[in-house]
């Protein structure tokens, strides 16, 4: 990556917990199952810290949120 090229902003593991209301091991299940995006500071250390990028997060909330809205009439089954 270039100095052109924009960085991705990051968030800590307790940052993602309480943007999405979740524990620490569904953040590390979101990441390891692809859901969420992100890396370990140091990838050769078991427990390492984690950094999950944020477009990911509010990509995933977004996704949630539409899921949550109430049906449509014409969803419904309504006329």
């Amino acid at each position: 990556m270039d100095s052109l090229t924009p960085k991705r902003e990051t968030l800590t593991t307790s940052e993602v917990m309480e943007l999405l209301d979740v524990s620490r091991p569904t953040v590390t299940r979101l990441l390891a199952s692809g859901v969420l995006e992100g890396y370990k500071i140091n990838p050769h250390i078991r427990n390492s810290h984690l950094r999950i990028y944020r477009d990911s997060v509010e990509q995933f909330l977004e996704e949630r949120n539409q899921s949550k809205d109430p049906p449509t009439l014409l969803e419904a089954g309504g006329s």
